[in-house]
């Protein structure tokens, strides 16, 4: 079971990362539509459009600093969700880690979403069939990836909640602090103890 819960936090990170390849933003035009994963954001590459359009190949994506930021952030989280620490840091500092990339990816979507609308409305392209703002959107990766997340974070407070009822109990022992050590124990008498007010026998 402590191995159970120490591989929680990695295996919820590499689901996240695996979620990156789902599309995060999409632009729609007419009949195309281009969609912009999360890896296309962390690493700059090419949006998928369909149809294809051979003729003329998209650019690829600037990379973005606040995903890359994200993703490090995911492996900190790893890192100290399974790092060999009491079970209270380990959970606060997978709280920390996992609440900053919570955090990164929402501004990061509200960045890129910006940029792609004045990308699109950019000089030059006016007489567009529709507002900049009505051709772009999020799309389900960037949901379910925030989700991963906030489950990841979710699973580090009920960690920190867990570790904190249980440390007092199990902190000190048997043996309070303040008690003399080792631990004194009582003089062992073959017979009764002597009254002390008893005469001596002598």
């Amino acid at each position: 079971m402590f191995w159970v819960r120490k591989m929680l936090s990695p295996v919820g990170v590499a689901l996240i990362l695996m979620l990156l390849f789902l599309p995060f933003v999409g632009v729609a035009c007419g009949p195309y539509e281009a969609e912009i994963s999360g890896w296309d954001m962390a690493v700059g590459g090419q949006p998928s459009v369909s149809p294809p359009r051979p003729a003329d190949e998209p650019s690829n994506v600037p990379v973005q600093p606040l995903m890359i930021v994200f993703v490090l952030a995911l492996f900190v989280t790893a890192a100290l969700g399974a790092g060999r620490r009491t079970r209270f840091s380990a959970a606060l500092g997978g709280l920390i880690a996992a609440g900053f990339a919570a955090l990164i990816l929402v501004v990061n979507q509200i960045v890129v979403m910006d940029d792609v609308q004045h990308e699109i409305a950019g000089p030059g392209k006016q007489g567009l069939p529709m507002d900049p703002s009505d051709m772009v959107g999020t799309r389900a990766g960037f949901w379910t990836t925030l989700l991963a997340v906030l489950a990841l974070l979710g699973f580090h407070v009920t960690e920190l909640v867990l570790s904190r009822r249980r440390a007092p109990a199990s902190h000190w022992g048997p043996y309070p602090p303040g008690a003399p050590w080792p631990p004194q124990e009582p003089p062992q008498w073959s017979s009764a103890p002597p009254h002390p007010h008893s005469p001596d026998p002598r």
